[in-house]
């Protein structure tokens, strides 16, 4: 199930960029050239998956709520889970330096459709794959306030 988890998400976030990407180069552009560069920027996240196993290895101290709200690099950090609003946890897990650095990494690898300007590429990625984000993010918040 997982891979077709990974499959769906890289599809999205592909479709958002080349979205992105093709209403500002409508000639450039192609979805397959743009799905490289998203496989390889998401390969980032592993980082903190990583960190998060290697952590919760050696340290056998934790309850079910540490490991479900720990994100390394994260903005839940500065607070304490069980004193932050349900509603609150996901924008506070999913704003991370990890997500920052995927869009940097993301628009540096898609330069070449504006000839090398990093600054236009970073704000196609930021416009495209930022505003998708954003939603995404607002309707978990959405979910999370109606389900919970």
């Amino acid at each position: 199930m997982l891979p077709i988890i990974y499959l769906i998400k890289i599809g999205l976030i592909t479709l958002c960029v080349y979205t992105g990407f093709f209403l500002a180069l409508p000639q450039k552009v192609k979805f397959r050239d743009i799905m490289p560069a998203v496989v390889k920027a998401d390969m980032l996240f592993l980082i903190p998956a990583f960190i998060k196993i290697t952590w919760f290895t050696f340290n056998v101290d934790y309850t079910l709520q540490d490991l479900q709200y720990f994100m390394p690099g994260a903005l839940l950090n500065f607070f304490d889970p069980s004193l932050v609003e349900s509603w609150l946890l996901y924008p506070l897990q999913a704003f991370n330096i990890y997500e920052v650095a995927f869009w940097f990494i993301l628009a540096y690898q898609l330069k070449e459709f504006f000839e090398e300007d990093f600054r236009a590429s970073f704000k196609t990625v930021a416009l495209s794959y930022g505003s998708s984000f954003v939603v995404w993010v607002v309707f978990v918040m959405f979910l999370s306030i109606n389900l919970g």
